[in-house]
């Protein structure tokens, strides 16, 4: 069962998704500077989307093969033992009687007066698997349960770690609360205005050493260090809030999620590493463009306006 999986649905997986990322940082080095960082950045999610869904659409038209059920086919009767080789090859006519008696006729009896030469009896050839054989099997099914042991002492180490680490996160807000800082909370306003983000995203300020954070699916919530707002200047505070609600205008957090559920199930595969720190560095380059365009286009419409 676990041979069945692995074959036709991770191993697949796997090395399509090393020919997606090849292609990919291909393109990427060709091109370089000449493609947007949003462009490269979906194209390194291609490669996570490969990896999250093992299981292809069937389609007619595709680069890739598509994992299809195998046809079944109509069910033959079996042939009757007469027929069969194994009858034919090893059953003498001493054993006929019991294998089928309604097709063999019996032999007739010798007369006592003459001789008759006796038959030559065939061996029957042993048709179970030879010890060498069931050692092999024995071996590979032992180097199977090794590898599944291996992978989960790992899955569960990262299941470990991303369970506490939202732990951690969810405990430092309840204690830190939201801010009350009226400049603070009409300056992260005025930002998702110009974003054009509805949804309603909490500032926590943390006494962490930590630059700035974005963090939250359905509730989205940014996290600034006190360090920041004592040195940064407006201007800069802004730039970063505008940057953090980029990620959350781009569902970044729902995508970072999804990487962590692929790390739980890939992480042996050195493919998924790559992807997960290309579409990182691609993240925060596409999230910096995606501000400084807004922030090109505001400062165009400032100077139109009378």
């Amino acid at each position: 069962m676990t041979n069945d999986l692995l074959l036709r649905y991770v191993w697949p997986a796997v090395w399509q998704s090393a020919i997606l990322a090849a292609v990919v940082g291909g393109v990427t080095l060709l091109f370089r500077d000449r493609l947007e960082p949003r462009w490269r950045y979906l194209l390194w999610a291609v490669v996570l989307a490969r990896l999250a869904l093992p299981v292809l659409p069937s389609s007619p038209v595709g680069i890739l093969p598509t994992q299809v059920p195998p046809r079944t086919t109509a069910a033959v009767p079996p042939a009757s033992i007469a027929e069969t080789p194994y009858f034919a090859e090893h059953v003498t006519p001493e054993r006929a009687f019991d294998v089928a008696p309604a097709t063999v006729t019996a032999p007739a009896t010798p007369s006592p007066t003459h001789t008759t030469t006796p038959a030559t009896t065939l061996t029957p050839v042993d048709v179970s698997p030879t010890v060498k054989s069931t050692e092999i099997v024995t071996m590979g099914q032992r180097f199977v349960q090794v590898l599944f042991a291996v992978w989960l002492i790992g899955a569960l180490y990262f299941v470990f770690r991303y369970v506490s680490g939202e732990i951690r996160l969810r405990y430092l807000c309840r204690r830190v609360q939201t801010t009350r800082d009226m400049m603070l909370n009409a300056m992260l306003h005025e930002c998702q205005r110009k974003m054009r983000i509805r949804r309603r995203v909490r500032l926590y300020i943390v006494p962490q050493d930590i630059n700035a954070a974005s963090c939250g699916v359905l509730f989205p919530k940014i996290l600034i260090s006190e360090r920041v707002i004592r040195q940064f200047s407006p201007d800069a505070l802004r730039f970063v809030l505008l940057h953090e609600l980029s990620h959350i205008k781009r569902f970044d957090p729902a995508v970072h999620l999804l990487t962590r559920l692929l790390t739980i199930a890939y992480w042996p595969n050195p493919v998924l590493w790559l992807t997960r720190w290309c579409m990182e560095r691609e993240r925060e380059h596409a999230c910096d463009a995606a501000v400084l365009r807004q922030l090109e286009r505001w400062t165009r419409l400032s100077r139109t306006r009378p």
